[in-house]
């Protein structure tokens, strides 16, 4: 018969065992990012995310994000919502995190992943495609604020607002 101090243990052992295996999935997740194994990442970080317990961990959300980022960069008509999942997993990771850690990392890769909407929509802009244009420049002016945007905010505005001047 197990008396209650087994049963105590048993729980100390399975929830420190939970504990390794997470940590071994981001550990796993972290060394096939850096391998540029991104499909391997890719299910790891999916993995993380969907453990109740590892959603919690701003490092699951860094993962992602630059996971996701990764993919974006190398194959983004493979995996089309890599750019809005790494800016939201970046954006995760900082309400998540619980220190300051991942705070400078986070917010310069989603000030990157931003100045692709802006990059995009000059790239339409100059190539004639307004409604692009006009798309693009919409999402970088809604997801960006302006006293960080500075300067490219306003080009953003106006750009955008010209190729919807165009448009009619």
């Amino acid at each position: 018969m197990i008396g209650k101090r087994g049963i105590v243990m048993s729980l100390v052992f399975l929830l420190i065992l939970n504990t390794i295996t997470a940590q071994t999935l981001l550990d796993e997740a972290q060394q096939q990012l850096a391998a540029n194994e991104l499909t391997a990442a890719l299910q790891s970080v999916e993995t993380a995310k969907a453990d109740a317990a590892l959603a919690q961990n701003a490092r699951t959300w860094y993962l992602a994000g630059f996971t996701y980022k990764s993919l974006y960069e190398s194959t983004p008509d493979q995996y089309p919502d890599s750019r809005e999942l790494a800016l939201s997993s970046f954006s995760t990771c900082l309400t998540t995190a619980t220190d300051d850690s991942y705070k400078e990392d986070c917010t310069n890769m989603g000030q990157y992943m931003l100045t692709t909407y802006f990059n995009d929509g000059v790239n339409a802009f100059n190539d004639g495609n307004y409604e692009q244009a006009d798309h693009f420049f919409g999402i970088y002016v809604s997801k960006q604020h302006p006293e960080i945007g500075g300067e490219t905010y306003g080009n953003a505005l106006f750009y955008g607002g010209l190729a919807a001047e165009y448009l009619n």
